[in-house]
């Protein structure tokens, strides 16, 4: 949180001031804040963007609990997708495979997207066409969205799919 100016920290000799939603006009530090003091209010900076700060009459420790709030509020709504990778070979048995796919469904269930890497090693690159297979089947056995589409290199296959 930046730091909010107000009452005597404010650096400006003339400001302008809102009280409750009307503007009073420019007029000296001095006088806002005898005014302020009159209604036990403070004078808050909301705007030092122009040569005139901007001010407002305000209860400062509730306009910074409100601030502070707001922040709180806009983290719990940002929600990070991480990316987990999970590793298959063509030749996986059943019980690995739905392990696999069961870890995999706790990874989607959480919003996170899963790529699922093949990877072949010398001679098994003559069974790309198998774990092609493999994939499609795990792809439509999850019924997940296919973020990036199956992705084949020479020695291994990717797909990167979302709940």
């Amino acid at each position: 949180m930046k730091e909010v100016l107000y009452n005597e920290n404010i650096k400006a000799k003339e400001v302008r001031i809102i009280d409750n939603g009307q503007d009073l006009g420019i007029m000296s530090l001095n006088k806002a804040i005898a005014i302020a003091q009159e209604k036990n209010l403070d004078v808050v900076v909301v705007s030092a963007k122009t040569d005139i700060f901007v001010c407002k009459l305000l209860d400062y420790k509730k306009y910074i609990y409100e601030i502070k709030k707001k922040e709180k509020q806009q983290k719990k709504m940002c929600k990070v997708i991480e990316i987990k990778t999970i590793q298959l070979r063509y030749c996986i048995s059943n019980h690995d495979l739905n392990t696999k796919l069961n870890h995999t469904k706790e990874f989607l269930n959480e919003g996170n997207k899963v790529i699922f890497v093949m990877k072949f090693r010398k001679k098994e690159v003559d069974h790309i066409p198998k774990g092609k297979i493999l994939l499609e089947k795990i792809i439509q056995d999850l019924n997940v969205i296919i973020d990036k589409p199956l992705l084949v290199t020479t020695k291994q296959i990717s797909v990167t799919v979302r709940k």
